[in-house]
């Protein structure tokens, strides 16, 4: 029987929800929000925190890096939230992709830009992230069926 979160006879709906299921949306709500959320604007309203987004994307280079990061981060948690994706590579990046853009987007509207050819550039480091992170993931579940599939060696038997 699964575990129910909540009190029983709860009039509240979450008291029904299986526990994972809250786990799940909590760890996807994380990655959603490590996604979406305009890291830009928060250094325009807030000096403290532009001052070490400043020191942390120095320059170019460290600019994407932290995107291919970022979404590599993010990935992971999405497949560790929605274990089905792991054997579903078209649907992960559907779903990875659909952040990317969404994450591009409300970029651009914080800022009050048009999109740029820079965007498209972030997008493909984006894939780059959540691709590397899929190919992990998926190099993790191998290695363990791997281990998993290897029998004990058989043990010699002496008699003296």
């Amino acid at each position: 029987m699964e575990e129910q979160c909540g009190f029983k006879g709860s009039k509240y709906p979450w008291g029904r929800i299986p526990a994972r299921f809250l786990i799940a949306g909590g760890v996807a709500a994380v990655a959603g929000i490590l996604v979406l959320f305009p890291f830009d604007w928060l250094g325009e309203v807030w000096p403290a925190y532009a001052a070490v987004f400043d020191r942390v994307f120095v320059n170019a280079q460290a600019h994407l890096i932290g995107h291919a990061t970022l979404f590599g981060v993010a990935g992971l948690l999405v497949l560790y939230a929605f274990p089905p994706l792991r054997g579903r590579p078209g649907r992960y990046l559907l779903v990875m992709a659909m952040g990317a853009v969404g994450q591009e987007a409300l970029q651009a509207l914080a800022k009050r830009e048009m999109p740029t050819i820079y965007d498209g550039r972030d997008l493909l480091l984006d894939l780059t992230g959540f691709v590397a992170a899929y190919l992990l993931a998926a190099g993790i579940r191998a290695a363990r069926a791997s281990v998993a599939g290897r029998k004990a060696p058989a043990q010699v038997r002496r008699d003296t």
